[in-house]
């Protein structure tokens, strides 16, 4: 009997659709596996000009990409090829869409709450929104500022209000409409509970929002009039975790319908239930990094916060990324993804 020795193709990773602003730099990790051990090389038949595919050896390469103010693009489909080093080689290849943003400023109409963590010092977070009487919040915990930019890092405690959050519940419950924002950098893609990126909450078993990390995925419950008790159906958006990396997220809610917006794109999954906030619990408390009884919490970096009475479309979130986690207009920055 013999055997032929067959040739098989190697395998690559899926690539996440990516959407960059105009003037920064970013490095994305390509990663190809063979089965028969061959060598595997890259190439791409339709990258763009602004960008080049690096080969770093061993199944990897790296994708590096720097658009500049003339290259805003929309859905840009971009093919990554690995092919096996065989007489006859095979191949595989991976599609993702690449979105260039221009630079803009942050939208604030709406804006009902705001914490871009300025103060460096000190254990109140002053909520710097300009509407109303601030919501300021309190450190509580293994909370500290970060020594050199705006943000903290939380290792066990929270930041939350020192009573109800009246105004954010008020509010809502009369727009019937919200939006919840972070800029934040889990530091590891294992922790749970759901982790509470941001929470408003009287205790462990009522709570009116929450969006946490489970794991390497995220996990949005929204109370409201057309969902059972616990806030189901919930949305749900998995593999969305790296550690060390950089997360912008948006949750919306239009009164019918929920959305999730993960680094200025809009996620597949929504939940499509009508309803209001008018079974809110009042006494709940606004919590980030945590939830209000301390039990949930996440171990990372916090950039900036905001609520808004309103449901943010698709262009203003888009804004709001491209403006980045700093509340000034940041400069070019280079994000890089390889050790994630």
């Amino acid at each position: 009997v013999t055997v032929a020795d067959v040739n098989r193709a190697p395998v690559l990773d899926a690539i996440a659709d990516l959407a960059v602003v105009a003037g920064d730099a970013v490095v994305i990790p390509v990663n190809a596996t063979d089965p028969d051990g061959d060598f595997i090389s890259f190439s791409s038949p339709d990258l763009p000009a602004f960008a080049s595919l690096e080969e770093t050896g061993n199944g990897t390469a790296e994708l590096r990409v720097f658009p500049r103010a003339g290259d805003v693009v929309s859905g840009l489909p971009v093919t990554i090829e690995a092919a096996d080093g065989a007489v006859d080689p095979l191949t595989d290849q991976v599609v993702f869409q690449l979105s260039v943003l221009e630079k803009r400023s942050r939208t604030f109409s709406g804006l009902l709450a705001y914490y871009p963590f300025t103060s460096r010092a000190g254990s109140i977070v002053i909520d710097e929104s300009g509407n109303g009487d601030p919501l300021d919040l309190a450190t509580t915990g293994n909370v500290s500022w970060l020594p050199d930019a705006n943000g903290i890092t939380l290792e066990g405690g929270g930041v939350g209000s020192e009573g109800p959050a009246s105004k954010i519940i008020d509010q809502l419950q009369v727009s019937g409409a919200s939006s919840f924002e972070i800029w934040a950098k889990p530091a590891n893609a294992t922790q749970g509970g759901p982790a509470r990126l941001i929470s408003l909450a009287a205790n462990e078993t009522s709570e009116n929002f929450m969006l946490g990390q489970e794991a390497a995925d995220l996990e949005a419950r929204l109370l409201h009039t057309g969902k059972a008790p616990d806030a189901s159906p919930r949305l749900v958006a998995t593999t969305r975790i790296d550690a060390g990396a950089v997360l912008h997220l948006v949750h919306t809610f239009d009164g019918q319908v929920e959305r999730l917006y993960v680094n200025g794109l809009l996620h597949p999954e929504e939940i499509a239930v009508s309803g209001t906030f008018g079974n809110w619990e009042s006494s709940a408390i606004f919590e980030v990094g945590n939830r209000a009884v301390l039990d949930c919490p996440f171990f990372g970096e916090v950039y900036l916060v905001a609520v808004y009475d309103l449901a943010l479309s698709l262009d203003d979130v888009q804004r709001n990324y491209s403006a980045g986690a700093s509340p000034e207009d940041a400069v070019a920055t280079t994000l890089d993804f390889r050790d994630i």
